[in-house]
């Protein structure tokens, strides 16, 4: 507020008179201002504009105002801003609350805020829950919430999941949810399958998936392909990819090429690709 009255003076000065340009400093409550160059109706008019600031400093609490200078409605009115504020910091566990200042209904507000502030607190599992403050329902309904909690961590597999508070049917909820996140991990190949978690259908669910990624690995030339897996099909089918892409590769001239591979029709045409790439263009 200061500085936006320090700005406006400063553009309102602008090309004043030294007597108009005293007034906006004295109106603008500026250190240069000088009194005795003012006369009555000025002074009455700083004043004024003074009782306007003042009040609007005691309204926002700032440390400026002056509460002797005030009316007395304009205290009675800025007391009771001052109280109101005070209770909002009070009903939101603020630090700069001052709870002497509450009446006895500010206060039971402020009770009721603070204890469905811990209520909240126990019911999410927070460290900052104080139990004692609970009634016998809200005690109850907070084991309950943590039991959610417990419940949704052993279905995810967590490590804060409690199975020693699990029912019977959680338990079996629980191990049934277990053994289909081991058998994901199985069907993806991934290295913390527990093969020994698997009843004999899942079993060989995860042997066919393994079958297939790596008949996948060797038609695609990969270096995890394992060739003894393979059935003699599966084999035949593996060596007309590899004469494929080694075809190709040649084709192409890249380095992956093994030319002891090729028919005599697959030299020939290596060769004839061989020329045009390497062919000079015609002269136009």
């Amino acid at each position: 507020m200061a500085l936006v009255l320090l700005v406006w003076a400063g553009f309102a000065q602008t090309g004043q008179r030294p007597e108009e340009r005293n007034l906006s400093s004295c109106l603008a409550g500026l250190p240069r201002c000088d009194l005795s160059r003012l006369s009555p109706g000025d002074l009455t008019e700083v004043g004024q504009a003074f009782m306007r600031r003042n009040l609007a400093d005691c309204n926002a609490g700032r440390v400026t105002c002056d509460p002797v200078a005030l009316t007395e409605a304009e205290l009675t009115a800025v007391t009771a801003a001052y109280a109101q504020r005070n209770f909002d910091k009070c009903l939101h566990a603020m630090s700069n609350c001052d709870p002497t200042l509450l009446d006895a209904k500010q206060a039971a507000g402020v009770v009721a805020a603070a204890k469905e502030r811990n209520l909240d607190k126990c019911l999410n599992g927070s460290s900052s829950c104080d139990v004692s403050l609970l009634n016998a329902k809200e005690a109850a309904a907070m084991v309950a919430a943590n039991r959610r909690r417990n419940m949704d961590s052993c279905m995810a597999g967590l490590l804060n999941c409690d199975p020693s508070v699990l029912d019977t049917k959680e338990a079996t909820l629980v191990s049934g949810a277990a053994r289909r996140r081991n058998l994901d991990r199985c069907m993806s190949g991934s290295s913390t399958c527990d093969p020994t978690a698997l009843d004999t259908k899942d079993a060989a669910a995860v042997s066919a998936a393994s079958h297939r990624r790596n008949l996948n690995r060797c038609l695609n030339g990969s270096s995890g392909c394992d060739l003894l897996q393979l059935t003699p099909v599966e084999r035949s089918s593996v060596a007309t990819s590899a004469r494929q892409r080694n075809l190709d590769n040649c084709m192409g001239g890249l380095p992956g090429c093994n030319p002891t591979l090729l028919t005599a029709p697959e030299m020939a045409a290596v060769v004839d690709a061989y020329r045009h790439r390497n062919a000079t263009p015609a002269r136009k």
